[in-house]
């Protein structure tokens, strides 16, 4: 499905024990779609997944998502980076062309 690099995890960890034992995972959501793809956008999940809910583990850790949302993950690799400017996690998706160049999620584009 996807994958995260050791930063990425290691992110979504810190966030999770910052919340203790009322988080219950992260949950991945389908923004919209830009020049190159889908945007996906992350939350704290603390309330319960529903029932309709996919869940992948990622070193004890769930993510949740929808199946729509699950259509769109494939192959993607989702990264955290952090710079003095900004940061956040960032899905990528090495099979995918892409549209926005060097400067994607940048400029307006929509995609990132």
């Amino acid at each position: 499905m996807f994958t995260c690099t050791e930063k990425a995890v290691a992110a979504m960890k810190e966030i999770l024990e910052g919340w203790g034992s009322s988080a219950k995972g992260v949950r991945i959501f389908l923004m919209g779609a830009g020049c190159s793809g889908p945007r996906f956008g992350m939350e704290l999940q603390t309330d319960e997944p529903f029932e309709t809910d996919r869940k992948q583990a990622v070193e004890g850790m769930n993510i949740f998502f929808d199946a729509l949302c699950e259509k769109y993950l494939e192959g993607f690799v989702i990264d955290y980076k952090a710079t003095p400017e900004e940061s956040g996690f960032v899905f990528t998706n090495s099979a995918s062309p892409g549209g926005c160049g060097s400067g994607c999620g940048s400029g307006g584009c929509g995609c990132g």
